[in-house]
C-alpha cells in the first residue's frame, strides 16, 4: 500500500524521508520532551528531584506518544525508535542529530519494505 502511494505520487516520499522526520523531531524531542521534563522539575515533589529519573519518564511518555501517533500495529518498535531518538537527543543536545537518525530510519524501513 505504501509503495502504491508513493509510486503513484513521489512526493509522499520526500515526505516520508525527510519532512515528517524534521517536524516529528520538533514536535516531540523539542517540544513534548522539553516541555514535560520542565514540567516535572517545576514539581515540588521528592521523586522528581532525580534529573535521570525526570528525564527517563518523560522519554517513556514521548515515546508512547511517538508509537500512538503512528497509529500501527507496531507500537512497540516506535517506542524503542522514539527512545533511541531521544537518546541521541539528549547525549548530543542537538535536534540535527536526532533529525538525521530519524531520517537514516526511515530510509531503512523503506529500503527493508522495497526488498520485501
Amino acid at each position: 500500500s505504501l509503495m502504491n502511494t508513493i509510486g503513484n505520487v513521489p512526493l509522499v516520499f520526500l515526505y516520508i524521508l525527510v519532512i515528517a522526520p524534521i517536524i516529528e523531531e520538533f514536535t516531540f524531542r523539542e517540544s513534548f520532551f522539553n516541555g514535560l521534563t520542565n514540567k516535572f522539575e517545576d514539581l515540588d515533589y521528592r521523586p522528581f528531584t532525580s534529573r535521570k529519573l525526570v528525564i527517563a519518564i518523560s522519554a517513556w511518555v514521548v515515546a508512547l506518544m511517538f508509537a500512538l501517533v503512528h497509529n500501527d500495529v507496531h507500537l512497540i518498535s516506535y517506542e524503542i525508535v522514539s527512545l533511541w531518538l531521544q537518546f541521541i537527543y539528549c547525549h548530543e543536545k542537538k535536534i540535527s542529530y536526532a533529525i538525521f537518525a530519524h531520517i537514516g530510519s526511515n530510509l531503512i524501513s523503506f529500503l527493508i519494505l522495497l526488498l520485501a
